[in-house]
């Protein structure tokens, strides 16, 4: 790009997922119950701090927001 005078890219964002014959056959998450979803986001992400699996207030927040993360995902 430099040799025809145009600019050079000031980022780049990339992103992946297996191809479809290569996915694991496991449930999609959107698909579970609200108590499956967590720990299954929890034990393979790590990803639901324990205030929030202990709390029905807070899970009550923050799995609508969640659950927005794996439909935007898919």
């Amino acid at each position: 790009m430099r040799k025809i005078g145009s600019s050079e890219p000031l980022h780049i964002f990339l992103s992946a997922r297996a191809a479809p014959h290569l996915q694991e056959d496991v449930d999609p998450l959107r698909f579970l119950d609200d108590e499956t979803f967590i720990d299954r986001l929890h034990q393979t992400y790590g990803a639901v701090p324990e205030a929030i699996r202990q709390s029905e207030e807070f899970k009550n927040f923050f799995l609508p927001i969640l659950r927005a993360d794996v439909e935007f995902e898919k």
